[in-house]
């Protein structure tokens, strides 16, 4: 009797390590897959309609934070066309914030293709803004749904597009990360900051 008690405890306990062992694995294997993603290099006039797509199939937000961009002479130049979309995409309901490099030297030519930049989303009641951080913000730096990311060299301008040599990233998340997102906000939070510091620097020369 005891013999097959034993037995049958044994049968159980081995049932139930095999059933555990199986449940951890299968959970262990969604959770990976939940981690996966596809990378996707865009090598010079790759990147210009990997982006134009994806912002055209935003759903829900676009980010970005971009060193230049400089509009083109024509409506139809590429530059402008992906400044449409974000119009276009804000329409649609999509959440769209931009964040433009802004020079400590005004009149440099970057600086002036940026405002020029600023002022037209502007004008379009978007939500762009120009870094004020000490840091330069350097960054070519594209988010969509916390999904898709890219990054890499592309500024938005005619010679990254057509002119130059770059290459960049299209990294396709199963799952939303926010770790772009993050990044993103605290670049905002620094150039609110920056906007904190210049207003109490003004004050006291008032007072003083």
């Amino acid at each position: 009797m005891r013999r097959k008690l034993g037995l049958r405890f044994l049968i159980i306990v081995v049932s139930l390590f095999f059933i555990l062992s199986f449940i951890f694995s299968e959970t262990k294997t969604k959770t990976i897959e939940k981690e996966t993603c596809d990378v996707v290099p865009l090598i010079n006039e790759e990147y210009y309609p990997a982006v134009h797509k994806a912002l055209q199939e935003a759903k829900e937000s676009i980010l970005v934070a971009m060193y230049l961009i400089k509009m083109g002479t024509q409506p139809t130049d590429q530059v402008n066309t992906l400044l449409n979309d974000l119009i276009e995409a804000k329409k649609r309901g999509v959440k769209v914030q931009i964040l433009l490099e802004k020079e400590k030297v005004e009149t440099r030519p970057l600086h002036q293709s940026n405002l020029k930049t600023y002022n037209f989303l502007k004008e379009k009641g978007m939500d762009v803004r120009l870094d004020t951080a000490k840091k330069e913000t350097h960054d070519k730096l594209v988010i969509i749904d916390d999904r898709i990311v890219f990054i890499g060299n592309h500024n938005w301008s005619y010679g990254a597009f057509i002119l130059s040599n770059e290459d960049s990233l299209m990294v396709r998340f199963s799952s939303p990360r926010l770790e772009y997102r993050r990044y993103f906000e605290k670049l905002l939070s620094q150039k609110e900051k920056g906007r904190e510091l210049s207003r109490t620097v003004k004050q006291r020369r008032k007072i003083n």
